[in-house]
């Protein structure tokens, strides 16, 4: 089902006039459908997609150039469900508390949660490592402790 420029808007949580800025700035990785009844742009839900990578992008400093290259080379993946209206709702509006769905999640970010995930890993490692190494020698200690009393007792002091 195609998407206006204000349901798109607030699927992306920004401004309507940014849906137009950046359909005008990313013209080569988005292309509205058709327009309405009323001359609004219509998305398609691909463009739904890209939008929603745009924006986040663009909300993390990512520079314009940047997000071109990172959409055109697939190392963004967008996961951006469109809000439906709900059937008490007229045809076309939002639900005013849903949040926007959009998840991006690139191939740099997956390998880097994997090496913190790693070192964390190994730094548990090292701790019980350290732990049991601390414990032992302490045994050790106690009872070369224990092993000397008794010695004195049994030799008289």
């Amino acid at each position: 089902m195609p998407t206006t420029t204000r349901q798109l808007a607030k699927i992306a949580d920004v401004a309507e006039q940014t849906v137009r800025n950046y359909t005008r700035d990313y013209a080569e990785l988005l292309s509205p459908q058709a327009r309405g009844d009323v001359g609004a742009r219509l998305f398609s839900d691909e463009d739904v997609r890209v939008f929603c990578s745009i924006a986040t992008l663009r909300k993390e400093n990512v520079p314009p150039a940047e997000v071109i290259r990172r959409i055109q080379n697939g190392d963004t993946y967008i996961d951006a469900k469109p809000q439906q209206a709900t059937p008490n709702e007229p045809q076309g509006a939002q639900a005013a508390s849903s949040a926007p769905q959009a998840i991006i999640i690139s191939p740099r970010s997956i390998q880097t949660l994997v090496d913190v995930l790693r070192r964390s890993e190994q730094q548990s490692h090292k701790q019980l490592l350290w732990t049991h190494g601390v414990a032992f020698y302490l045994g050790m200690v106690t009872m070369g402790v224990m092993f000397y009393v008794v010695w004195l007792i049994v030799n008289g002091w």
